[in-house]
């Protein structure tokens, strides 16, 4: 049903497409809050057969695990990178209107490649040797200090919300999570109560606002012939401490 709508949704994009079908359709069960779909375009167009790869990331029926997403903030963003040194995967279409899949969503480019994932067991992946951990860990820093380099005032992110200087990107950063604790807990949990008084009371001075990715690591970017071709999972993106992410990063396996 859901790749009959899908395919119904393309015609109405490409409307120079003729005998327009999907391929390899596949609904991804990896992720743990959108609805994710990866599929190959197949149509003919002024005499030539044209094919394109595309992932659809539709916004879940509920809240996810850190509350509600924003597909719009997520694409919006994604199109913002396309023409700066990160590997963000190229953006197409953002839909608005539930009555399509019944939740907005967008389209954007189906990149190949390898996932590197920090849960499997045995695995090495692109890893195969220490010239290729060290090359991929090198890239893997150079994305996020473009990242971080970004103007995002030029590209017109200021809509995600710019913190207040000094310690206003911690202390926002303190209360979003607050806020999702009390959604979830269901029980008192007094070391995460203490934790976030703590935080709150020693909230770091941001040397300055950046685009900041939110789940930068290990498991959220592809690569391809030893090369990180595409970072995923940008949900969490908002500015903020650009430490923020390095932070993470250091916690993540």
């Amino acid at each position: 049903m859901i790749e009959e709508q899908i395919c119904a949704y393309l015609r109405g994009k490409l409307l120079q497409a003729r005998d327009l079908k999907i391929l390899n359709f596949r609904r991804h069960t990896e992720g743990w809050s959108w609805e994710t779909f990866s599929f190959d375009a197949r149509w003919q167009e002024d005499g030539r057969e044209l094919c394109q790869g595309y992932v659809l990331r539709k916004e879940p029926a509920r809240a996810g695990v850190v509350g509600a997403y924003d597909t719009f903030a997520q694409f919006t963003v994604l199109k913002a990178l396309e023409d700066t040194p990160v590997a963000a995967p190229r953006v197409f279409w953002y839909e608005l209107a539930r009555e399509v899949l019944g939740a907005p969503f967008f389209v954007m480019e189906k990149v190949e490649g390898e996932i590197p994932l920090p849960w499997a067991e045995g695995e090495r992946g692109p890893f195969a040797d220490a010239a290729a951990q060290q090359s991929i860990a090198h890239q893997f820093v150079q994305h996020l200090a473009h990242l971080h380099t970004v103007d995002w005032r030029a590209k017109g992110l200021a809509f995600l919300g710019v913190p207040e200087p000094g310690q206003g990107a911690a202390l926002r950063e303190i209360e979003k999570w607050q806020a999702q604790l009390d959604r979830v807990e269901l029980t008192p949990i007094p070391l995460l109560r203490r934790a976030l008084l703590w935080l709150r009371e020693h909230a770091p001075l941001a040397p300055r606002v950046s685009i900041v990715h939110g789940d930068y690591r290990l498991g959220n970017f592809i690569v391809r012939d030893g090369r990180i071709v595409a970072i995923l999972d940008w949900e969490l993106v908002h500015l903020g401490d650009p430490l923020e992410d390095l932070g993470w990063i250091c916690l993540r396996p």
